[in-house]
């Protein structure tokens, strides 16, 4: 796949220009490599305005947490329940990230690795709290706490 990217340099200059890569994160990786800090990196001629919006709603995100925390408290295997999860949902982008998730955590990713390699969809905060969750053995009450931290910043961006 062909990538475009904005990064800095290490003297703080802006750079562009393009990169071939498997996946985003090869492209991540082999910016970096070449000493550079990615800051934006987007597969070419990826579709800006028109067919999938590529924002999940706070509701959706707000439901789908909550969901998930609930399966895991139920002792429903995490690929089992992000399986059904997927299926549930309305967003056809969402629906296709989840498909993504799944497939990592069927090859062995960690949730938060799995769920970092969205950052439009799971912010520093939330990837960051689930990775203490697994870490922890509290993933369950995690995702409670971060469906309500959601919902609250949602009805805070509303006023």
């Amino acid at each position: 796949m062909l990538f475009t990217y904005k990064a800095l340099r290490k003297d703080n200059s802006n750079v562009s220009g393009s990169i071939e890569a498997a996946d985003r994160e090869a492209a991540m990786t082999a910016l970096s490599k070449q000493g550079l800090h990615p800051l934006l990196v987007s597969e070419a001629g990826a579709k800006r305005g028109f067919g999938i919006s590529k924002k999940v709603k706070s509701s959706d995100m707000v439901i789908f947490t909550r969901q998930l925390s609930t399966m895991i408290s139920a002792g429903v295997p995490i690929a089992k329940g992000l399986s059904t999860l997927q299926d549930s949902t309305n967003s056809t982008y969402f629906r296709e990230v989840l498909g993504k998730i799944t497939k990592d955590i069927e090859g062995g990713t960690q949730l938060g690795d799995a769920f970092a390699k969205f950052p439009g969809v799971f912010d520093d905060v939330y990837v960051n709290m689930v990775r203490a969750g697994e870490e922890g053995g509290i993933l369950d009450e995690i995702l409670k706490r971060l469906a309500t931290q959601v919902e609250q910043n949602s009805s805070i961006r509303k006023r």
